[in-house]
């Protein structure tokens, strides 16, 4: 570089003066267009820089996008596996395994041959089944044989179809005897019958004077008013047990000519719930609350004029006695609410002393915390299995190949549960001892495996599902509650008794939709809890309540209310009536209870031949 400045120097030494200033004015126009060509270069490194960055911005807002996209697209995916399961999928959460080497079932046998005995005083275990986990559509479980139908518990009616003299006709009279009876069973049904029924009372003239006295009617349901025990009973059998919505129930009555409203129907049920079965209602209360453990849950339901915003939801609670209390008459409690906040815990169990078992609902734990020396809350494993299915069956476990689904994590909890589940099943006539026994010695060793595998599972790992992450969540934050029925005979591993007494509420919800007031909804607590708490104990709800209307009227007076012990389903006082009620049916449709034939066949059957069945 020295040697060619050098050069330059020696270059410009021999050049003129005027050369000398050509050739300045040469390299001053050359520094300007450089200069020129520098500041343009500048603007357009600079300009790059900016849309360089803009580039970079861009990008990483696109990439953000992209995440969010496939992760709304695998929720999507879920939303629609799952949508796809409710309408035509198997809607139940049963998981079956079965052993490796299955043996046939003989199609012909008539009951299964066990080939171990369990021991003395101990329950057997469930049957071992070959693993394969069924979430979606797959195979269907073997049928159970079909049973002849159990009849023995309805009224009978023998008719003996003989005519003697068409007998002597036909093989000439003297010449035959009835050597048996061939029997046919039917079962013929009598239509409902709606008549009106007139009752004259004497108007009466006393004395000389001829001073007219009326003799008082006997008790009436309700003064001035058609309704009867059996026709109001009949109704809210219908809507609370059938389901079937008053508008239909007043449709079904136009068809048989009598023009009875909805709007009568819907005053008598109101009315008499909350004045006759009032009283029932809160002595229920009061001996549910003497059991030591309640199952608990709750679901919703709209009340239109209940004082707040349209499209507000109120909700009904439920309370029941354990269903592995067998030393108290099984209550089932509806209690209608506003809202699902812990005030009704707090109003209805301030003085409660036991276990509540439920789901990890916060209620029902801030209402435990506040009771903690005389409350202890105890989880549902059915909650905890449900978004872990849920999850099995959107990925499509039943259709993937065998060891793809046994290396789920799904898959491994979802076998630990369903023999928990199936152990339970089998413990289930056990006593509450014995219970906790078998559990220590069967069930504890697969939970503790369970949360030994939750442990290990990264909640947020991107590789599970949202119900997959919401199931091992679930596990951990409530995993002494999900334990605890382990250390007490008393209290089921799930809270599954509870839900099946709201499936019969929430069904019928999806035809009458909702209550108009208050009162109505506080009407329909008193008739489910009386309903259900009928069916659990074995009895027919439309014997029930008719007893109630019955019964009720002249006790409303009673400052004692001892005699509501009698208002129980479990009473023998509603036993006896409600095998009166049968028989009085009996005598009034003249069903004849005797299979001995007439007198005028007895003298040609022949000699000691019995009826053949």
């Amino acid at each position: 570089m020295k040697a060619t400045l050098e050069a330059f120097l020696q270059s410009l030494q021999k050049l003129s003066r005027e050369q000398l200033i050509q050739k300045l004015v040469q390299m001053k126009e050359n520094e300007m267009n450089q200069s020129v060509i520098l500041t343009e270069m500048r603007n357009t490194s600079t300009a790059m820089t900016r849309d360089y960055n803009k580039v970079l911005e861009s990008n990483r807002k696109l990439q953000a996008e992209n995440t969010q996209l496939k992760k709304d697209h695998k929720t999507v995916c879920e939303l629609n596996a799952q949508l796809l399961r409710k309408v035509f999928g198997r809607q139940s959460e049963k998981m079956i395994y079965m052993d490796e080497e299955a043996t046939p079932e003989d199609p012909l046998a008539e009951d299964a041959v066990d080939t171990e005995e369990p021991e003395e005083g101990q329950s057997a275990d469930p049957p071992k089944r070959k693993e394969g986990l069924i979430v979606l559509p797959g195979k269907k479980g073997s049928r159970k044989p079909r049973q002849g139908m159990n009849l023995d518990k309805l009224p009978v009616d023998h008719i003996f179809d003989v005519d003697t003299a068409k007998l002597d006709t036909m093989f000439g009279e003297g010449n035959w005897s009835i050597y048996s009876w061939h029997i046919r069973k039917k079962v013929e049904r009598i239509p409902e019958l709606d008549y009106v029924q007139y009752t004259h009372s004497p108007v009466v003239a006393v004395g000389a004077e001829g001073k007219l006295v009326a003799i008082p009617f006997g008790d009436a349901l309700r003064n001035y008013s058609i309704a009867t025990a059996s026709l109001v009973a009949s109704i809210m059998f219908k809507k609370f047990v059938l389901g079937i919505p008053l508008y239909r129930q007043e449709w079904d009555l136009q068809m048989k000519d009598f023009p009875l409203s909805r709007q009568d129907m819907a005053n008598w049920i109101v009315y008499f719930a909350l004045n006759l079965f009032g009283p029932v209602y809160d002595w229920l209360w009061q001996e549910l609350k003497k059991c030591g453990y309640i199952q608990n849950d709750e679901t919703t339901l709209q009340v239109i004029h209940d004082g707040r915003k349209a499209g507000r939801l109120s909700y009904m609670w439920i309370h029941m006695t354990s269903e592995l209390c067998d030393d108290v008459n099984p209550i089932v409690i509806f209690s209608y609410e506003m809202t699902r906040a812990a005030d009704h815990l707090r109003e209805y169990f301030y003085d409660y002393v036991g276990t509540m078992i439920s789901d990890a609902f916060s209620s029902y734990y801030t209402f435990a915390g506040e009771h903690e020396d005389v409350i202890t809350p105890a989880g549902c494993l059915m909650h905890a299995r449900r978004p872990i299915a849920l999850s099995a069956a959107v990925k499509g476990a039943a259709r993937l190949p065998e060891e793809e689904r046994k290396a789920m994590p799904e898959y491994q909890l979802l076998q630990l549960l369903a023999r928990i589940f199936d152990l339970e099943k089998s413990f289930r006539e056990l006593s509450a001892d014995e219970r906790k026994n078998r559990r220590n010695e069967k069930v504890r060793p697969l939970l503790d495996e369970y949360f030994q595998i939750v442990h290990t599972l990264d909640p947020d790992n991107p590789a599970y599902s949202d119900k997959m992450k919401k199931g091992i969540h679930y596990a951990l934050n409530h995993e002494p509650e999900l334990r605890r029925f382990l250390d007490d005979g008393h209290i089921p591993c799930d809270n599954g008794a509870c839900e099946r007494h709201i499936r019969p509420f929430a069904t019928a919800r999806k035809v009458w939709l909702f209550c108009n007031t208050i009162d109505g909804a506080k009407a329909t607590a008193i008739l489910y809890t009386l309903v259900e708490t009928a069916k659990a104990n074995g009895v027919d709800p439309y014997y029930y309540l008719k007893y109630l209307l019955d019964s009720m009227p002249s006790h409303m007076d009673d400052h004692d209310r001892s005699f509501l012990s009698d208002m129980m389903p479990w009473s023998e006082a509603f036993k006896a009536y409600a095998a009166k009620e049968k028989t009085v049916l009996i005598q009034k449709y003249r069903l004849n209870t005797s299979n001995e034939p007439p007198l005028q066949t007895r003298c040609r059957s022949g000699p000691n031949k019995k009826a053949s069945a």
